[in-house]
C-alpha cells in the first residue's frame, strides 16, 4: 500500500454528526490523514465502502443493533486495502475476541484521546493491531484458555495466524 503519494484515506462512519466533525477537524491538522467520506448510516456505509477505496474505516458499533454481522458485512464490501477499526462505548472479553477474529485490526472507545486516535489509524493502516491494555489481557487470557482447555467444546479456538498474532504480542512486537 503506496500511502505516500496521497495520505491515509479514512472513512468515518458514526451515527453521531458531533463525533463524525469532531474526528474529521482531528485529522485535519494531520498532513498525511485524509477523510474522504463520512457516514451516518449502515446502508450508507456499505455503499461508500464498496465505491470508494480508503486505507482505514472507523466505525462505530453502534451504527448496528448487530455489530459482529456489520463489521463482518463491512469487510465483505470494503475495497482493498481498508482496515476496520472499531468505536464501541466499550466491548466485552468474548465481543473483543469475535471482532478480531471477524477481521477488525483495532478497537477504540469513544472517550480516545486525540494523540492515540491518530496514532491508532497509522499503526494500523501500517498493518499492525491496536487494543487498549484491557483488550491485550483478553487476548492474552483467551490464548492461555486454549491452551489449557486443549479441544474442550467451550475453548476459544484460535487458527495458526491468530496464534501466530498473539504469540508476537505476548513478546512486545
Amino acid at each position: 500500500m503506496d500511502t505516500q503519494s496521497h495520505g491515509i484515506r479514512i472513512i468515518i462512519a458514526d451515527s453521531e454528526a458531533i463525533f463524525r466533525a469532531g474526528m474529521s477537524k482531528i485529522f485535519t491538522q494531520e498532513p498525511d490523514l485524509e477523510v474522504i467520506a463520512q457516514t451516518d448510516s449502515l446502508a450508507h456505509t456499505l455503499t461508500i465502502v464498496a465505491e470508494t477505496e480508503a486505507d482505514v474505516v472507523l466505525f462505530e458499533a453502534g451504527l448496528s443493533l448487530t455489530p459482529a454481522e456489520a463489521v463482518t458485512e463491512v469487510m465483505r464490501r470494503a475495497l482493498p486495502p481498508a482496515k476496520i477499526i472499531l468505536v464501541s462505548q466499550r466491548s466485552s472479553e468474548h465481543e473483543t475476541v469475535d471482532f478480531l477474529r471477524r477481521g477488525v485490526r483495532g478497537i477504540l472507545t469513544r472517550s480516545v484521546s486525540p494523540d492515540l486516535l491518530i496514532r491508532c489509524v497509522r499503526k494500523v493502516c501500517a498493518g499492525e493491531t491496536w487494543l487498549d491494555n484491557q483488550g491485550v489481557n483478553w487476548i492474552i487470557d483467551a490464548y492461555r484458555s486454549q491452551a489449557q482447555l486443549g479441544t474442550g467444546k467451550q475453548a476459544l479456538r484460535f487458527s495458526e495466524k491468530e496464534m501466530l498474532i498473539i504469540s508476537g504480542v505476548t513478546q512486545g512486537l
